[in-house]
């Protein structure tokens, strides 16, 4: 995956009493971005890998609601985050920093662990200590095959599967992201979705959309202009409650499943549901 891969899977083969934590933070794209990048790492430098999967506004369920658990790795809920494991600042007297310096962890925050990739150093880091705590919502290492550890748990494949049995070569992905994210909004404007939806009909009368989309009005919208051939779920999207996020999650993996994906400026949503099957996302946004 990287110039560094071979060196560190020799030289880091006994370090199994070494561990990781990563602490995956914001919204669910994010978190499995950071997950699947801790995953690449772990087996990379040969340590164990603990999830403090954090329930908070932005996520209001378990890890073990949305996915089976993976081989090997330890899962902890919490619904509030240990102070251990907080960032330290004025507000709480730096008192994370002190807690980890007695318990000898290592800290890397999302910028720190921005680095792991291509800097040796960094990585040197990482493995001298016993025990590194990351808090990230990026991809921070490569995964040469990304997301391949993640299984939605049957009830949720189950509608994955009944939702996609209809699609064909002719399927495409639509994915717009409104709710809080202003750089979305502003970079990739319903009109332009509207346009690229236009185009591909004129080239393909058979084409149908799949539509993802955090904004019900969006969804409406592009239903009366365009008909039958946008499918969509059009149950109410909020993040405030278990089935909310479980719903989310079937429409990541939904999308996955189309044949490439017209995504949103600025979302990790789109990213993640290319990446998940290696589809091609073609970002929609104002030149």
């Amino acid at each position: 995956a990287n110039s560094l891969s071979f060196s560190f899977s020799n030289k880091y083969q006994n370090l199994s009493e070494t561990m990781i934590k990563i602490i995956p933070v914001a919204g669910l794209a994010n978190r499995m971005r950071a997950i699947d990048s801790a995953l690449a790492l772990s087996w990379e430098t040969n340590q164990k890998l603990e999830i403090i999967w954090e329930m908070d506004q932005l996520m209001s369920c378990r890890f073990e609601d949305l996915f089976k658990p993976i081989k090997k790795v330890k899962i902890t809920n919490s619904k509030r985050l240990p102070l251990i494991y907080r960032k330290a600042d004025k507000r709480n007297l730096n008192l994370p920093h002190l807690l980890r310096t007695i318990k000898g962890y290592e800290y890397f925050s999302n910028e720190r662990s921005a680095a792991f990739a291509n800097n040796k150093a960094t990585l040197e880091d990482l493995v001298r200590n016993k025990t590194s705590v990351i808090s990230s919502y990026s991809r921070f290492y490569p995964n040469a095959h990304p997301f391949s550890a993640f299984e939605p748990i049957d009830r949720l494949q189950d509608q994955i599967s009944d939702q996609t049995k209809a699609f064909d070569e002719h399927t495409m992905g639509i994915h717009i992201r409104r709710s809080d994210n202003t750089k979305s909004i502003e970079n990739s404007p319903l009109s332009l979705f509207e346009q690229a939806i236009r185009e591909e009909l004129s080239q393909n009368p058979n084409a149908s959309f799949y539509l993802a989309s955090d904004c019900q009005e969006t969804k409406q919208e592009l239903r009366e202009k365009f008909g039958n051939q946008i499918t969509t779920d059009m149950s109410p999207v909020n993040r405030n409650s278990r089935e909310d996020i479980q719903r989310a999650l079937v429409e990541l993996y939904v999308l996955s499943k189309t044949s490439k994906v017209f995504g949103s400026y600025w979302s990790s949503f789109s990213d993640t549901a290319c990446h998940i099957s290696g589809i091609q996302n073609i970002t929609i946004r104002k030149v």
